[in-house]
């Protein structure tokens, strides 16, 4: 009985502090709805882009049609070989074009529904290239399609570790609140308290400032019998 009170009592400040947390906190719905993109939406390639394709004539032509043979026959390891190989003597420029080509054929089969190939191509340029945030914005967007919400998590997590500009980083933040979410939810109608343990565990881990993780924890546990450890995650 005593833990009881003690536990509600820890429970409802945690929540209160929870609500000043994300008054204070949250981001701007006016950032959000400027950005113009929900995941799982097919990205928006250009908008990050810096240095896209000429609007004049096309100076890497054959570099470009070379590439697209390449994708449009399937072969994806020979794609990337060729554009890790041009990578060190080429101009900002091709980089540039072979880079968004890879990505906009990697968008057309993700609007196609060609999942696998989709992540297949995006797998492999992400070997050589992990640090491009497009490519995993995109990579996340797929794992939504085919309901991989755990894995889009994970996915999201490392863009945001590489995403620098205040607007995106907004952006990848909204889009991992709502897949925790979606994810929570499955993993409720499943009745899988023991995932969902784990779960919250590795997103306090992944984000220990985030109080909402905390309580949300603290209520898996309570779940899965763990009450001590249900109050000092409140604490």
């Amino acid at each position: 009985m005593r833990f009881g009170i003690a536990f509600f009592i820890a429970l409802a400040g945690a929540v209160i502090g929870w609500f000043g947390h994300a008054y204070l906190s949250a981001p701007s719905e006016n950032v959000i709805s400027s950005a113009g993109l929900s995941l799982p939406a097919p990205v928006d390639l250009r908008e990050y882009h810096t240095n896209g394709p000429s609007t004049g004539a096309d100076p890497v032509r054959s570099d470009s049609d070379q590439m697209r043979i390449y994708l449009r026959t399937k072969n994806y390891s020979g794609a990337i070989a060729y554009h890790n190989q041009l990578l060190g003597s080429a101009s900002k420029q091709v980089s540039a074009n072979l880079r968004l080509t890879i990505l906009e054929y990697a968008n057309s089969l993700y609007r196609q529904q060609s999942y696998y190939d989709a992540l297949n191509l995006l797998n492999l340029y992400l070997e050589s290239n992990f640090r491009d945030v497009d490519a995993l914005r995109l990579k996340a967007s797929i794992l939504a399609g085919k309901r991989d919400y755990k894995q889009q998590i994970e996915v999201l997590y490392k863009a945001i570790a590489y995403a620098y500009r205040e607007r995106e980083i907004a952006e990848l933040s909204h889009a991992i609140r709502a897949s925790v979410a979606k994810y929570k939810q499955v993993l409720l109608d499943q009745q899988n308290q023991v995932e969902l343990l784990s779960f919250f565990q590795e997103l306090v881990y992944l984000e220990p400032d985030y109080s909402p993780y905390f309580i949300e924890l603290a209520k898996a546990q309570l779940n899965n019998s763990l009450e001590h450890d249900a109050l000092q995650s409140l604490g």
